[in-house]
């Protein structure tokens, strides 16, 4: 393929997902976490407390999305009320609602920005290593890897969204690209680069910190190569120094016990579970099998199979070869799995986030193989590449819900996961828009997510809310009174997964809901259910909302 075509498709491609990434940062509604991201990075950056999330994740990420708002105007630039009584009481997600929704910048700029600051720091962090290991790879693997880059939706997904899993997942690809360049071009400059890459990595994400045992097996595969070099000790101490200074620079003086006293807290939280679902059971241990399958569910195809016949050119080539970069390819990857499958809190795919870099990688290595052998395989590529870009495109902008053709589609997904794989919270600006778009006002919502649906005009009556910010709905809602009874159920919530009751939604199963919103939300219309409606007035009584369930019985059918 010639040159100066392949620049053409990379920068149409650049520009196509520049545009989708623009698209989901405009058009989803936050996500479960992302106003607890944004607020602690606000409070760490202006009151250097580094203790007021609680030590849930590393700074880095969440200080990077919120430096945007210390730029903004005097008049919109965001207020932080630490005498709120959340913030002294640590209670963080309230603390945060109130930070978004109760200040005098407009909450979806405050979202806006700090995405576009994950995607526009680490983003280039990804295309650079990618370019720098294809190139160790193939020749022309860089341009194969890019391709599969942009028709990999999970990572586009995250890298849209302020959170610390895209972080974690790209800076786990930068450090072994870090390493693979010193140990090819040993010299002061490498060391001092990977000392940074080192320091960003483990600032990204606590379990970036348990995955440094392949890179504690890289090294000693390399000692040999390492202390052969003359000025080995020097550069030991320049790649000391620069993470040291990342630390130094992010934690702003403070004490790196910090850090310290966060990864011990990871162990407690992993051991301690979470509620999930899979494949209609639930537990709270976690399943095996379960990021297996969801890798196998979520991943465009054609990225998958490119990704698994690299795994196996490069298991080849190491045996042939014996370059210690290549087994690392596949233990890195392998590694991050295995911690999330051991893990008890399997609540998205997003926690093995860091194999997609690697997949892609090594998928690009595949088509270049293909592509320099003639292989009768060659022709099969394009129209793979063209099905995997259309089954992206079709999930636009909600690519947080993407699922591949084995699962059924983003309307599929909901079958077989809940949580951050399809139904994070992204979908309440959607339903409203489609609320009012039917002339309705208000309706009944069992929303799970931080999102507040007054902010979009939304009136509603709550049933079944599963979130850590206080939602009381309207009390002058009436939906009864509506044209058409709407009742919005998050499908995390449709299916249990955070309720002792497992089938408390179960009554919904045989209707068909009108529309199935962002990947995520189901809307039904009960106006002509009588029987439903008496399962949904059940559930107000439940929650004390008599006056309510009485006034659904009493409408008229």
């Amino acid at each position: 393929m010639r040159s100066k075509f392949k620049v053409f498709i990379l920068a149409a491609l650049a520009v196509w997902y520049i545009f989708q990434a623009r698209s989901a940062i405009n058009r989803l509604s936050p996500t479960y976490d992302e106003p607890f991201h944004l607020a602690a990075g606000y409070v760490m950056l202006h009151n250097r407390d580094y203790r007021y999330q609680g030590l849930w994740h590393p700074p880095l990420a969440e200080m990077l999305a919120a430096a945007p708002l210390k730029f903004f105007s005097e008049s919109h630039r965001p207020i932080l009320q630490t005498v709120h009584p959340a913030y002294s009481r640590g209670r963080n997600y309230e603390f945060a609602d109130f930070f978004l929704y109760q200040n005098r910048a407009d909450p979806e700029r405050m979202l806006r920005a700090g995405r576009w600051a994950i995607f526009l720091f680490f983003g280039p962090l990804l295309i650079v290593s990618l370019w720098f290991l294809s190139g160790l790879l193939s020749s022309g693997a860089a341009f194969w890897s890019f391709i599969l880059l942009a028709l990999e939706p999970n990572l586009l997904a995250h890298a849209t969204l302020v959170t610390t899993d895209y972080a974690s997942a790209v800076m786990t690809l930068a450090v072994f690209a870090a390493a693979c360049f010193y140990f090819k071009h040993p010299s002061r400059l490498g060391a001092v680069g990977f000392g940074l890459a080192l320091a960003l990595g483990l600032l990204s994400k606590y379990t970036n910190g348990m995955g440094l045992a392949p890179l504690v097996l890289f090294f000693a595969l390399e000692r040999k190569r390492f202390l052969a070099h003359a000025a080995w000790r020097a550069h030991a101490a320049w790649a000391a120094l620069a993470f040291a200074v990342v630390f130094f620079v992010v934690y702003q003086g403070s004490s790196p016990g910090i850090y310290a006293d966060g990864f011990r807290n990871l162990f407690k939280q992993v051991e301690r579970g979470r509620s999930s679902f899979f494949w209609g059971r639930h537990s709270n241990q976690g399943w095996l099998f379960y990021f297996p399958a969801a890798l196998l569910l979520k991943t465009n195809l054609p990225v998958l199979a490119a990704g698994l016949a690299g795994a196996a050119l490069a298991l080849i080539a190491y045996r042939k070869t014996r370059e210690t970069y290549l087994l690392m390819a596949l233990i890195l990857p392998a590694t991050s799995l295995a911690m999330a499958s051991f893990s008890k809190v399997q609540i998205g795919l997003r926690y093995a986030l860091s194999f997609y870099p690697f997949l892609i990688l090594l998928g690009g290595w595949a088509l270049a193989w293909i592509e320099g052998r003639r292989s009768p395989w060659r022709w099969l590529a394009a129209p793979a590449l063209l099905f995997g870009f259309l089954s992206v495109e079709r999930s636009s902008p909600w690519f947080l819900a993407y699922f591949n053709e084995f699962a059924g589609g983003p309307s599929g997904g909901w079958r077989y996961f809940t949580d951050s794989n399809n139904d994070w919270g992204q979908g309440l600006g959607e339903l409203a828009r489609h609320v009012k778009s039917q002339g309705v006002d208000c309706l009944y919502l069992s929303y799970f997510g931080t999102g507040d649906p007054n902010y979009y005009g939304l009136k509603y009556v709550p049933v079944g809310m599963v979130s850590n910010a206080q939602r009381t709905g309207n009390s002058e809602c009436r939906p009864e009174r509506e044209k058409k009874i709407y009742f919005a159920v998050s499908s995390t919530n449709y299916q249990a997964t955070y309720f002792a009751d497992r089938k408390i939604f179960a009554w919904l199963r045989p209707l068909e809901a009108e529309v199935f919103l962002a990947g995520s939300i189901f809307l039904y219309d009960l106006a002509r259910e009588p029987q439903a409606r008496q399962k949904l007035a059940a559930l107000l009584e439940l929650e004390g909302r008599h006056e309510q369930a009485q006034g659904l019985m009493a409408a008229p059918y």
